[in-house]
């Protein structure tokens, strides 16, 4: 078993070892595919090994992952049982997943029919998910934009003395301006929004959550950071992940229908504008001391130097759309 993180080769040693003392199999190869996930492989099968960081936010993952499944909607990963033993390793617990081989090419939001098949899996999933929303409200909680963005905001200025030697002034302050107009329109027209039922939202629709398998189905995974709210939120996720594959053109959002009807609310409008990705990407970056390497800090660059003027364009655009 081989791993390219300096340092780690005891941890991967240990987990095997535990692995094939708790698991009627035997295990031989622990790969990591990002933090805290895993893909394990034996002669009999292959499956993913998850960490959690208590046994309640494993449970609701699980329990929540049933209820969709009883809903209609299957196109995600289950859950596995190889063996009654409750899995804790290392300060964590941990729960048996599903693999699914994903396609060669994979889905990526840089090709328009996958970001169309997103949209219409999305639309699936909210459409299972708002027959639990109710169920899991108490579980998951409810989705607060304004208190998340301005702590978001708050942090990002606490960072800034560290950003600014990175990124010019000039820059900065405009991107303050952007996220001081999108905040004060958001409070403004918040509950002037048309009401809809809610779901119970994704929350991390990144492109690497969606997975082509081999047979061409797509499915939706990770469901850690679930809670309920309208829609719009994940729609607001979405957009803001298609974007730079845009260029940043609120001509092209518009002609997306999902998008479309969304344009037509001002508080969606005024959220569109804030950077929240540049803000998480940065407060990130400085909380896990990323910003001394280079392979961390260059996308970085892009997303906050390399766009800046396609954004400030994009701004603007959503300014005049509201006139």
């Amino acid at each position: 078993m081989k791993n390219n993180q300096p340092g780690d080769d005891l941890f991967y040693d240990r987990l095997l070892f535990y692995l094939n003392k708790t698991f009627p199999f035997s295990v031989q190869a622990v790969k990591p595919i990002k933090n805290r996930v895993y893909k394990i492989s034996s002669p009999e099968k292959t499956f993913i090994l998850k960490a959690f960081h208590s046994y309640h936010s494993l449970n609701i993952q699980k329990m929540f992952i049933d209820s969709l499944s009883r809903e209609g909607f299957s196109n995600t990963c289950s859950f596995l049982r190889f063996t009654d033993e409750i899995l804790f390793f290392d300060g964590s617990y941990y729960a048996t997943v599903e693999y699914i081989p994903s396609a060669d090419p994979p889905f990526t939001f840089r090709s328009e029919p996958d970001r169309l098949d997103g949209l219409c899996l999305l639309r699936q999933y909210h459409s299972a998910s708002q027959r639990l929303a109710g169920p899991f409200e108490s579980m998951a909680g409810r989705y607060k934009i304004l208190k998340k963005w301005r702590r978001r905001t708050a942090l990002f200025l606490k960072n800034i003395p560290i950003v600014k030697f990175f990124v010019q002034k000039e820059m900065l302050d405009e991107i303050l301006i952007w996220a001081d107009w999108a905040l004060k329109g958001l409070e403004q027209n918040l509950s002037l929004m048309k009401q809809s039922a809610d779901v119970v939202l994704h929350g991390d629709l990144a492109d690497h959550n969606f997975i082509r398998s081999g047979n061409h189905t797509l499915y939706l995974i990770d469901f850690d950071l679930i809670s309920i709210g309208l829609p719009i939120w994940d729609y607001l996720q979405y957009a803001y992940r298609i974007l730079p594959y845009l260029n940043w053109s609120l001509d092209e959002l518009n002609r997306i229908e999902s998008f479309s009807n969304f344009l037509k609310e001002r508080a969606f409008i005024f959220a569109l504008a804030y950077p929240s990705d540049i803000f998480r990407e940065w407060n990130r970056a400085v909380r896990e001391h990323h910003i001394s390497k280079m392979d961390k800090l260059r996308p970085l660059l892009h997303l906050t130097v390399k766009q800046f003027e396609e954004r400030q364009q994009f701004f603007k655009d959503l300014q005049d759309l509201l006139k």
